[in-house]
């Protein structure tokens, strides 16, 4: 079976089919940091591990430090912040990004929680290669009105 996939920027659906995810939500940012975040954690699946958050004094952390606390657990993992938004991928993307739905700073990330399971990134082969693969794109130099769309085939 055959899955359309629909992203409103081209960075995003490169981001997507490399194995990366998303955070579904624009963070609080005051001030260039984000609070509450002091004990909360980020539980990963694929790479295995957990981060927690450090922040006994409530200074809030930056974009930097939340960066830096990922890849202090998982160096093979680049996180950045575009829009407000978390992204996380593998450096060189080979089994894509899980993040378990157990971290208390999912919420805080938009990422899912309990309710409604883990984010799952997969890494897409390309067209002609083994499923997961990439089928076809509309990537021509233009979006749609309605942004890019990749046809995927997943395993």
């Amino acid at each position: 079976m055959l899955k359309i996939l629909q992203f409103g920027a081209l960075q995003e659906a490169e981001h997507a089919i490399n194995g990366g995810i998303i955070g579904g939500r624009e963070v609080v940012v005051l001030a260039g940091k984000i609070y509450g975040l002091h004990g909360k954690t980020l539980d990963f699946a694929v790479p295995s591990g957990t981060v927690t958050f450090s922040d006994a004094s409530n200074a809030g952390l930056t974009y930097a430090q939340i960066a830096t606390a990922i890849k202090a657990v998982h160096a093979g993992l680049v996180p950045k912040f575009v829009k407000k938004q978390l992204w996380i991928i593998e450096a060189a993307p080979t089994n894509g990004v899980e993040l378990d739905d157990t971290g208390t700073a999912n919420p805080v990330f938009g990422f899912p929680t309990s309710v409604s399971g883990s984010s799952l990134g997969t890494v897409y082969d390309v067209p002609g290669g083994t499923p997961p693969r990439l089928i076809s794109d509309n990537f021509h130099g233009k979006a749609t009105v309605d942004g890019y769309y990749i046809i995927v085939e997943p395993a």
